[in-house]
């Protein structure tokens, strides 16, 4: 039914009960399914969290001066505080514990002891890099705050049309100016215009990839067949935006 890009990544379909569905696969090909009920709650949960613990722990890493043999002690530290984000935002776990994950995981060959130099720098960026990364969140939230105070708070500036607020928020952000929504489409299972996603679920848990399986089962099922906007794969673009 679709590209298997291989994971991790994040799939979000428009069901056509009005939820959102979350489609998650991991590194080992594992997928999980999320229903959110109420479309932008993630979001208003990431703005109302309370990252103080998160921001100390941070900022207490951040005082320790990095040097070699400090690398694996740094390291831990960096998970620990990544692991911090799993009870507060699920969504936001996931993507800060695969961007680290990334930093951390890759091949170094030592061939020589002078290249102990190059190892030594290789890790003093990683740990900057990561520290990067687990400071993106706080960002992030800061981002969300003023973009919902701005364009959706109805008593603020209430003469201006949402329209006009975005151009405001896009002054204030000017990276997000050229942003824009991935989007992929693909056939799929249509209910009242919208994606059936019992028969994705079903297709997905019976690891049903051939195309021609898939439209069998379709046809069989008396389902019909979208290709419009409410039946493509929908990214989760804002949670995707991190600077």
């Amino acid at each position: 039914m679709y590209y298997e890009k291989q994971g991790p990544h994040m799939r979000v379909f428009d069901g056509v009960d009005g939820k959102l569905y979350y489609l998650t696969k991991y590194r080992d090909n594992k997928t999980t399914f999320h229903i959110e009920k109420s479309p932008g709650s993630i979001v208003v949960s990431l703005c109302e969290t309370d990252f103080t613990e998160y921001k100390n722990k941070i900022n207490e890493l951040k005082e320790i001066p990095y040097s070699f043999d400090k690398f694996e002690s740094l390291k831990k530290q960096v998970w620990n505080i990544c692991d911090m984000l799993k009870p507060l935002n699920e969504k936001i776990y996931f993507f800060t514990h695969n961007s680290i994950y990334l930093i951390f995981d890759k091949l170094i060959n030592i061939n020589h002891p002078s290249d102990l130099f190059v190892l030594d720098e290789i890790y003093k960026k990683d740990i900057a890099t990561a520290i990067e990364t687990l400071d993106e969140v706080l960002l992030l939230q800061e981002i969300f705050k003023f973009a919902i105070n701005l364009c959706l708070d109805k008593e603020n500036l209430p003469k201006r049309h949402v329209s006009e607020k975005l151009v405001g928020f896009l002054f204030e952000y000017k990276q997000f100016k050229n942003f824009f929504a991935r989007f992929g489409f693909a056939l799929m299972p249509n209910k009242n215009g919208k994606l059936d996603y019992e028969k994705v679920k079903y297709l997905n848990d019976n690891n049903i990839k051939d195309t021609k399986e898939q439209l069998d089962f379709m046809h069989k099922s008396g389902q019909h067949l979208s290709i419009n906007k409410n039946a493509v794969i929908r990214f989760l673009f804002i949670l995707l935006s991190l600077p």
